[in-house]
């Protein structure tokens, strides 16, 4: 009772705090407009009971839901009758849901786990099995799918050393917030140690690997290939995929000096968010480097790269295509200690060799895979940063060796959600419906 006193009161002053600034981006930026009243807990999608269990997957945003897709399309295909439901917090992770797991039974936003929204919808769906991906811990939304008789299972789990660090402070608020998984499926041994630490019983933690190794990956055509090809016209081109403020300044800086040395070099500025591509814009604007934008492009037959030194990319979802025509990926939220970094190993699918920056602490087990095969670069300054550009740019052999090791590491690294399909079945939520095959 006085845990939830106080996590129900924590909740509430943080709501009451991020209120004025969520009001200010839905005015300026439209940003919530499409999930305001769904987080709400307004028209939340109904899911009937079928044959199969009624699998609640939940995914905070675009990252997460790309990791569980591959997850929840086995699930789909191999066990007869279940029901799918997919919910996200954010609306690019939405957009990203309806897209990656299109086959899904009913899609929608977690409402705010405040008791009195979330208990009720939780027992109208009571879905057999729960599946949070990676570490999105609501106390109400958990303990009510359990209340329910639901099982509950944490798939491609971490823990943010930061995360860590609180909640080993508070032995008694770990077991109502990270405590209540019957199956714990983390990425590394990393991971699993903290959970440890935190108390969670060591039969239920196992390590299954990072299910983003599974997901799908998108190959260009051989005509849209041609078209690329054409608007290059054999250019150097660096990608820089998820960026965030400050990053944009330090790139456009690294390519205004590299240009110096590859006069035709390009960058292709990916921003992480969407509400910030018209501030990205002006910020390229003011640096005086001609540029373009994907939206115009895609808009426009005749538009051309040629005399263009940026482009950015103003559209979600399209950084697995963008990173294909990258000689050098450089991964963002890495020179910025309020991110941590995303998916260093998202461009060695295709052979692109990446650099990222110094802060890495979201993504450690990624970090030790990428330095393990040598499939990446980490940098510490913005000079370092300079230093190693221009070193790849001129060394293309380089580049494919460091590019061949990340085809490996991928290679070597799948197999994740196999492994975790295998553990929930021990569930009892899954056994007994799997199709013939």
């Amino acid at each position: 009772m006085l845990f939830r006193f106080i996590y129900n009161a924590a909740l509430t002053v943080f709501a009451c705090c991020a209120a004025p600034k969520m009001w200010r981006d839905y005015k300026k930026h439209g940003k919530y407009r499409n999930s305001i009243k769904a987080r709400l807990g307004k028209d939340f999608p109904q899911i009937s009971k079928g044959p199969g269990p009624v699998i609640w997957f939940h995914a905070v945003s675009v990252g997460e839901v790309k990791a569980i897709a591959p997850l929840a399309q086995k699930i789909k295909e191999a066990f007869a009758g279940c029901r799918l439901l997919v919910t996200t917090i954010t609306e690019t992770g939405q957009a990203e849901a309806h897209k990656s797991i299109p086959y899904a039974d009913a899609h929608g936003y977690l409402p705010i786990d405040w008791p009195s929204v979330i208990r009720p919808i939780v027992k109208k769906i009571a879905p057999d099995l729960v599946i949070v991906a990676e570490g999105d811990h609501w106390h109400h939304f958990l303990s009510a799918a359990k209340g329910s008789g639901a099982h509950l299972a944490l798939v491609n789990g971490k823990i943010s050393k930061k995360t860590f660090s609180r909640l080993s402070k508070l032995p008694w608020a770990a077991k109502q917030i990270v405590g209540l998984y019957d199956l714990y499926c983390v990425q590394g041994e990393e991971y699993a140690t903290r959970f440890r630490k935190l108390g969670i019983k060591e039969d239920r933690i196992h390590i299954t690997g990072n299910l983003k190794f599974d997901s799908s990956y998108p190959v260009m055509g051989k005509e849209e290939r041609c078209v690329w090809h054409e608007r290059l016209n054999n250019r150097p081109v660096i990608v820089a995929g998820s960026t965030h403020d400050p990053e944009e300044k330090l790139l456009l800086e690294q390519c205004r000096q590299l240009s110096k040395e590859f006069p035709d070099l390009l960058l292709i500025l990916v921003p992480r968010h969407p509400d910030r591509f018209k501030e990205v814009e002006g910020l390229v604007k003011t640096s005086s480097l001609p540029y373009t934008t994907l939206s115009i492009l895609e808009g426009d037959t005749a538009a051309s790269l040629q005399d263009k030194a940026v482009l950015i990319v103003d559209k979600m979802g399209a950084l697995r295509d963008i990173y294909q025509l990258a000689d050098i990926a450089y991964v963002a939220g890495t020179f910025t200690d309020k991110v941590g970094g995303h998916n260093i190993t998202e461009p060695s699918y295709y052979g692109i060799p990446v650099v990222y920056g110094p802060h890495i602490f979201s993504q450690p087990d990624l970090h030790l895979l990428a330095q393990e095969y040598n499939a990446a670069i980490q940098v510490h300054t913005p000079q370092e940063l300079y230093n190693t550009l221009l070193d790849l740019l001129k060394n293309p052999d380089k580049r494919r060796t460091i590019g061949d090791n990340g085809k490996k590491l991928f290679q070597h690294a799948q197999g994740a959600t196999d492994r975790t399909i295998a553990l929930l079945e021990t569930t009892g939520r899954l056994t007994g419906e799997r199709k013939k095959t």
